[in-house]
């Protein structure tokens, strides 16, 4: 047995959904939402909602392959954070993935100065790791 696996440690952390499941049940993380949404209503009626309307109705479907642009990027970004694990003790590519996606999700959701999600990204690749 290698010396950083210890299932007796191994039982005593939060498994990392659950380690989800503390944060999204926050007061932070409503705290965040609720500013979020509160900016969301107030950038959108300082804007005008019909002016909103208008442009993503000018977007249309386009928005749809812009976003899909974005997958690459997460790959690719995860396929370097996998890189940074040594070898034998990598996580699978969807665990980076994951790891990626919810870091960029905190990041830009919860006001954390761009330093919570990698906080939690790290956190979640070492749990899955383990």
């Amino acid at each position: 047995m290698d010396a950083h696996h210890n299932p007796g440690k191994q039982s005593e952390r939060p498994a990392p959904p659950n380690l989800l499941r503390a944060i999204l049940r926050s007061r932070a993380a409503y705290g965040g939402l609720s500013l979020g949404v509160l900016l969301f209503v107030a950038v959108v009626a300082w804007q005008g909602l019909s002016d909103v309307g208008m442009a993503l109705q000018r977007a249309g479907w386009g928005i749809i392959p812009v976003a899909l642009l974005h997958l690459p990027q997460i790959w690719a970004d995860a396929n370097g954070w996998r890189c940074l694990v040594p070898p034998g003790e990598q996580p699978p590519l969807r665990t980076m993935i994951w790891a990626r996606w919810i870091g960029e999700a905190i990041n830009d959701l919860l006001p954390v100065l761009q330093m919570g999600g990698n906080v939690v990204k790290t956190s979640w690749i070492s749990r899955s790791s383990c």
